[in-house]
């Protein structure tokens, strides 16, 4: 399947190849492809869409907003089959070898008109448009996010919480792995790649277990990290992506290509934990399919406050999706319970993965405890918003290391 975790790098071949094969159509004449090549690259101002084709992202938002077109003939009785077989015909001859399956077009196009959609609603927001910068949020989601935000924001206070180093103020790529890891940080090897051209390509971060982690700087004003090769070491370096966006003013986007579904919550933690860092969301922007309806731009600490508890949300959600029949599991009074007994602190770790593990082995390689540990706190912080009354304590050693994996040397934070 293309949307497999073993498939997902076909992506970047699929969208290439249709945006290739909709130029090459359109200089031949095709006028249904010369129409929507017009949409597409004309400027905003002028009605277009007025995505540049040179820019990979632009390319995966042109190529998505094509074919979200013919998901909607899709829907229109009688033309099911006709459009499916049309556009694998298209993807296979334009997409460099790969050859889809009917079921892979059909999920194409469902994932192409929802991110679209939503691509829309992110536009929206970046161009200014509504007084709080929200995407449908109500008034009580809203309340309840700035809640959880600002108890995540009590929490973080307590500097026993973080297992990575020291908060940087200043520095580059390497000093600032040194700051958060340690001894693992000076391993990283840190390089740049140009481009024909001689312009910067990107910054590669080569890990501890040989494997690599690319932040892509060709368009600076979209930044984005691709860790598609990733083996170790995930967590410490995208902390230290977050930490140097932060520092020199950069803003990471959403990685053009997408996510995995783990990829979906680990890039949501790695989100979370750098936005409790530093009390500040400006450094980062969420991708459609993380489903942060309501994101906040600015620099305020009440956008901050709003954006952590939506990423802490969207974090619990995603555990407990995939975790589904977690038994028991709790945090309550400044401890964590599995059924009536209380886990001592000491214990936490070892008990969360043994449960993480027995539930679903494989999800164990790529989230660790202290991801569902956060997930317990959230939902009690959820439930104490909800029923009008505020936890009773949010410190004490069952929350040390919750903000970050305490192993960034291991595969528990491996690749997304």
């Amino acid at each position: 399947m293309l949307f497999s975790e073993e498939g997902q790098q076909t992506y970047s071949r699929v969208v290439d190849g249709l945006i290739a094969k909709l130029q090459n159509e359109a200089t031949a004449g095709n006028s249904r492809s010369s129409e929507a090549l017009h949409a597409l690259t004309l400027a905003k101002e002028k009605g277009g869409y007025g995505y540049d084709l040179a820019d990979a992202g632009d390319r995966v938002h042109a190529a998505e907003e094509y074919l979200a077109r013919w998901a909607e003939e899709a829907d229109k009785p009688g033309t099911v089959t006709r459009i499916v077989a049309a556009i694998r015909k298209m993807l296979q001859s334009g997409s460099a070898g790969f050859v889809p399956t009917d079921a892979d077009v059909w999920e194409l196009l469902q994932r192409a008109r929802e991110r679209a959609e939503t691509a829309h609603r992110l536009a929206d927001l970046s161009s200014g448009e509504g007084e709080e910068g929200s995407i449908d949020a109500s008034g009580k989601q809203r309340e309840i996010s700035a809640k959880v935000g600002d108890s995540w924001l009590k929490i973080a206070g307590e500097p026993s919480t973080a297992s990575l180093g020291e908060t940087p103020a200043q520095g580059d790529f390497q000093t600032i792995l040194r700051t958060l890891g340690g001894m693992v940080g000076g391993k990283i090897e840190v390089s740049k790649s140009y481009r024909d051209d001689g312009s910067l390509h990107e910054y590669v971060f080569k890990d501890t277990q040989g494997g690599r982690i690319e932040l892509n700087v060709g368009n600076p004003r979209k930044p984005y990290i691709n860790s598609a090769h990733s083996r170790a070491d995930g967590t410490l370096i995208y902390q230290t992506i977050y930490a140097w966006a932060h520092i020199h003013g950069w803003k990471i986007h959403p990685d053009p290509y997408g996510l995995t579904g783990q990829g979906i919550l680990r890039r949501t933690s790695q989100m979370l934990s750098s936005a409790l860092r530093f009390r500040s969301t400006e450094h980062m922007l969420p991708a459609p399919h993380q489903k942060l309806d309501g994101w906040r731009r600015g620099s305020s600490l009440e956008a901050a406050r709003h954006n952590i508890g939506l990423l802490a949300q969207r974090e619990r959600q995603l555990v407990f999706k995939r975790l589904e029949k977690l038994p028991g599991f709790r945090y309550r009074d400044g401890d964590f319970h599995l059924g009536a007994e209380k886990i001592p602190a000491n214990a936490r770790e070892q008990v969360l993965t043994d449960a993480i593990k027995r539930l679903d082995p494989k999800f164990s390689h790529a989230v660790g405890e202290s991801t569902l540990a956060r997930a317990l706190v959230t939902q009690a912080i959820h439930n104490a918003v909800e029923r009008g009354r505020p936890l009773r304590s949010l410190k004490g050693s069952a929350l040390e290391q919750i903000r970050y994996s305490a192993r960034p040397a291991t595969q528990e934070s491996a690749s997304e």
